[in-house]
């Protein structure tokens, strides 16, 4: 009898389930490996910053010891033993930076970005280590850009013969420029005004640092800005301009009419509609999605607004295809006209042609009229989900969710509220790492500006003494040599606006999570605030060597070399 009953009883069947098959662990590990996909770009714009000062400044190094390196190479010193000292020199500083970028960047950025996925995810604690393969690979790559920027200062200096190296660096030729042939506008400009232009092209190479380095330092703080708004635009798009209900309600089967009754008497409206998750075939994987059905398609454009993003063109629901959200669709390669591969939570499958690509940023949707569903899956569909306007404020919402909650035939209730304040509770978050951003930025844009802008007035000490003894003025002085920079740093700002265009995109893409699509549009705004950031900093350094212009002797003027 026992052995009949035992064979009676169905074995239970073993589901064996790693991370892998957590949906939260997936989803996060995705969200690593695109910060992983920006952490390989952005430092990119730092090496190259860290070349371009090291290029400036051992450039003006060897410039400044030429009669020495002559001298000595005269009475037989090599030009490798000059070499190695520029480059121990260059290497020492590289490494002492290098030690300090380390201490701060494995703890503040690791810290910051932490901190934004702690609101999405419930994480542990997590001990921040020194990875060495990481930290000595960084280290060595900027050491190395350091040292090869180095090099190519001091190996034309040292291929000269002693006999020229004690001669002072002859001054560059100045040249007309383009300018100069446009002669409504060179004849009405001023004096100094035309001085300023041609200095602009004779000292190309001061012209090409400071464009890269601001346009580096503005592409950076318009990527933060942008970045910003692509995340700020989800909750307004979403639940304001797309989703035109506020309160979602899921109905059991003991629903009925006096169910929908209390509705109707206690809310402004509702559609009725199916909504269930099913999956794309694609590849041999099952692609989670949202199947929406309304049961008066008429209505449906007034909770649910279809339309195109690019073009803003509105989509209706059509008995001979379906309409995909823009986010899915972009993922998996799905495009207007393809059939695609539905499958239902209970297992039917059927070929599907997409009508449509509609704008939506969370989740992933599926809309189609009741009949192209029963068309596809052979049954029709149970309307078990209201799609709610409440017509009630914000401080009202608690008390109408417990009351619909108590009602008969209610499963669930829902305001869109508590998503927007999580969503807020992320964007928040992000202004952490916008304010990361504008540090490292206006850092470089310093850097670059003060180090470009201090050479060029030891380069050109000689002439500011003498127009002194012209008789110009302190500040008339001061636009002289800073009206370069202003110029120089109009044209990297409009350089780098561009240039941020094409990184934000390229972050905003990169960052995106599965389920959620990031707003596509940089607000003027941010190009502004990108803009004027740039110009206090630059103002900030001029002002800082404003003393200096005012310190040079006069007496300098009247010194020659022998």
């Amino acid at each position: 009898v026992i052995s009949a009953a035992e064979n009676r009883v169905k074995k239970p069947e073993w589901y064996i389930l790693d991370r892998e098959s957590n949906v939260s662990f997936v989803s996060l590990k995705a969200n690593a490996e695109k910060v992983n996909s920006i952490a390989k770009v952005f430092p990119v714009f730092f090496f190259a910053v860290a070349a371009l000062v090291a290029l400036t400044t051992m450039t003006r190094m060897v410039d400044e010891e030429r009669t020495e390196i002559g001298t000595l190479k005269a009475l037989g010193f090599s030009s490798r033993a000059f070499a190695a000292k520029y480059l121990l020199y260059a290497g020492a500083a590289a490494v002492t930076g290098g030690v300090f970028g380390l201490a701060l960047g494995l703890y503040l950025f690791p810290t910051v970005i932490i901190n934004v996925y702690r609101i999405m995810y419930r994480l542990p604690e997590i001990h921040l280590s020194f990875n060495a393969p990481i930290s000595l690979g960084a280290l060595t790559a900027a050491v190395i850009c350091i040292l090869a920027a180095t090099l190519w200062a001091a190996i034309a200096a040292l291929r000269e013969n002693p006999a020229a190296l004690m001669l002072p660096k002859a001054p560059k030729s100045g040249k007309r420029i383009l300018l100069e042939r446009v002669g409504f506008i060179w004849r009405r400009m001023k004096f100094t005004h035309k001085v300023t232009a041609r200095n602009l092209f004779r000292y190309k190479k001061r012209l090409f640092m400071t464009v890269i380095g601001i346009s580096g330092c503005t592409a950076l703080l318009l990527t933060g800005f942008g970045l910003k708004d692509a995340i700020g635009d989800i909750v307004p798009k979403q639940y304001e301009d797309i989703q035109q209900y506020d309160l979602t309600v899921l109905l059991s089967d003991t629903a009925d009419d006096n169910t929908l009754e209390y509705l109707r008497k206690n809310t402004d409206s509702f559609t009725e509609i199916h909504s269930e998750t099913g999956y794309v075939l694609q590849d041999g994987k099952e692609l989670e999605i949202n199947f929406y059905v309304p049961k008066k398609t008429e209505d449906f454009a007034d909770y649910v607004k279809l339309r195109e993003r690019k073009s803003g063109e509105k989509l209706s629901l059509q008995n001979g295809g379906a309409i995909i959200t823009e986010k899915f669709a972009s993922s998996h390669g799905i495009k207007k006209g393809d059939t695609v591969t539905l499958k239902t939570k209970n297992g039917e499958k059927a070929q599907a042609k997409i009508s449509g690509i509609c704008e939506n940023y969370i989740n992933g949707y599926v809309y189609m009229t009741p009949e192209y569903y029963s068309e596809l899956f052979g049954k029709d569909c149970a309307y078990s989900t209201l799609l709610i306007k409440s017509g009630v404020s914000a401080d009202k919402q608690d008390d109408m969710t417990r009351e619909i909650l108590a009602t008969d035939g209610v499963v669930s209730a829902s305001f869109s509220t508590f998503v927007i304040e999580s969503f807020d509770n992320m964007i928040s978050s992000i202004n952490y790492i916008v304010l990361v951003l504008i540090i490292s930025a206006g850092t470089l844009a310093f850097v670059v500006l003060y180090n470009l802008t201090n050479i060029n007035i030891s380069e050109r000490i000689k002439e500011i003494a003498t127009i002194k003894v012209l008789g110009f003025f302190d500040r008339e002085i001061n636009s002289y040599v800073c009206r370069e920079t202003y110029l120089l740093s109009l044209i990297g700002t409009a350089v780098g606006l561009v240039l941020g265009v094409f990184l934000c995109r390229f972050v905003v893409y990169t960052a995106e999570m599965e389920s959620i699509m990031f707003g596509r549009t940089i607000y003027p705004k941010s190009f502004v605030f990108a803009a004027v950031i740039t110009v206090v900093f630059t103002v900030a350094v001029n002002l800082a060597l404003t003393p200096r212009l005012k310190k040079v002797d006069m007496v300098e003027s009247m010194k020659s070399v022998d």
